[in-house]
């Protein structure tokens, strides 16, 4: 994984202001969230958000970004890959991710972000439904109105 570097405001707020910019600095806009500075994660979220692509050699370090133990982390790293112009690699991430013994809002984060995906791997319509039938009530709903999106 390559080295991460949380940024200052004035660098996430002018990634906030140039998607394409911010799309190169993902990883670090990730590194970010573990500030201690509400509005420097508060602009970080912005920027992200702005991201329109994950260029596919970046595709990697934001897969790696999924099995950071924080929540929020991995959650904006599914966004993140459902915008990835490398699709395979990063649908992969984000089921192994719905897969997982993660909290409930970070698999529910990954099938919402399986539901931007243009087609499913059999993989993750197979997470997906075990989700469906699962005891959480809210992924359940995103899982199922996933798969009938689909």
């Amino acid at each position: 994984m390559t080295a991460t570097t949380q940024l200052t405001l004035e660098q996430v707020q002018e990634l906030a202001r140039s998607p394409k910019r911010a799309a190169e600095q993902a990883v670090n806009l990730l590194a970010t969230f573990q500030s201690t500075d509400e509005e420097v994660r508060a602009w970080a979220s912005d920027a992200l958000v702005a991201i329109e692509s994950i260029p596919a050699h970046l595709v990697p370090d934001v897969v790696d970004a999924t099995g950071a133990p924080d929540d929020v982390v991995v959650c904006s790293a599914c966004k993140l890959l459902a915008k990835a112009e490398d699709a395979a690699t990063a649908q992969q991430a984000v089921c192994d991710v719905l897969a997982s013994e993660r909290s409930g809002a970070v698999r529910t984060e990954a099938a919402r972000a399986l539901d931007k995906f243009s087609e499913l791997t059999d993989e993750s319509i197979t997470a997906l439904q075990d989700a469906a039938q699962g005891s959480d009530a809210r992924l359940a709903h995103i899982a199922q109105r996933t798969l009938d999106n689909s």
